[in-house]
């Protein structure tokens, strides 16, 4: 009588648990995500994605690519995170000043996964708010990237007027057909999708509603019924990014999300215009959170 007592006990706490909620979590899209894992080289030098020029690890993409699978819970990121976030030696420049833009997606990264890396992430943070006090000239334009990345990484690091400060800058370097390119430099001659979302990520984070409002008006006018295009071409990366920041503004983003679900080939990544039908590392490193329905201000909370 002990024994079946204790067995069906066990039965109703196993049952209990899983109706719970309590089961091990499923990673969505687990096929994408495995795809973008098997990107990941392991050299000597540690564990992380390749740029465009082999055997050189490229930090922008591998940190992208740790916050999107950060997501996909049976993916193990142990070895990536540590090459990438157990040091800022990767963030610095050769005379140890930390290089600001890559530097903000480091910290965003590092407090999304809750990296064991607190004293870094505290001094990398001092380092970013103290350059972005709120008494920092908005009018100063640098790279859009670099900056709406400072307005994530500030803002989920707690440094909330910092990273306001951050998007004020961002929303003062809008072009003249009120979108955003990769700066105001003679060499980016219009807005792109990827530039404008990411900004529209960073004030929407910020609760920046009027600079919201801009960016989501530009990515509006710009969609081509499902899609991005750039370059005469489908944008593969724009997509992915319009998407995220579109949902991250709630906004209703069917239509896209199924659109890069058809972009999705047998290997299991996104395929681009260049990738000769196959999966596109890079373009996998930037859908898969929106092909899950997530985006990366979703993240922070």
């Amino acid at each position: 009588m002990r024994t079946k007592s204790g067995l069906l006990i066990a039965i109703t706490l196993v049952g209990s648990l899983a109706l719970s909620g309590c089961a091990a979590k499923q990673t969505i899209e687990p096929k994408t995500a495995n795809f973008l894992a098997g990107k990941f080289t392991t050299q000597a030098d540690g564990t992380y994605l390749e740029g465009f020029t082999p055997g050189k690890a490229d930090l922008g993409f591998t940190l992208e690519a740790i916050a999107q699978l950060s997501q996909a819970p049976t993916i193990d990121l142990t070895k990536a995170e540590k090459w990438a976030l157990a040091t800022t030696d990767h963030i610095e420049d050769e005379k140890g000043n930390l290089k600001l833009g890559i530097a903000a997606k480091w910290l965003y990264v590092s407090y999304v996964v809750n990296y064991d890396n607190k004293p870094l992430r505290e001094k990398v943070a001092k380092a970013l708010a103290d350059y972005w006090k709120p008494g920092f000239d908005p009018n100063v334009s640098i790279n859009t990237f670099d900056t709406a990345w400072a307005a994530l990484a500030l803002q989920v690091s707690g440094h909330s007027p910092e990273a306001r400060s951050a998007a004020a800058s961002l929303s003062m370097s809008r072009r003249s057909d009120n979108g955003w390119g990769s700066d105001l430099s003679s060499s980016t001659t219009a807005s792109s999708t990827d530039a404008t979302a990411i900004a529209l990520m960073a004030f929407v984070a910020t609760d920046a509603t009027k600079a919201a409002d801009v960016a989501k008006a530009w990515l509006h006018a710009n969609l081509h019924t499902d899609h991005y295009e750039a370059w005469g071409d489908v944008d593969v990366n724009g997509t992915a990014y319009a998407t995220m920041a579109l949902h991250s503004a709630g906004e209703d983003v069917t239509k896209l999300q199924a659109w890069l679900k058809k972009q999705v080939v047998k290997d299991g990544g996104l395929k681009t215009p260049w990738s000769s039908g196959k999966g596109d590392t890079f373009a996998t490193a930037q859908g898969y959170l929106p092909l899950i329905g997530l985006d990366y201000v979703g993240l922070e909370k």
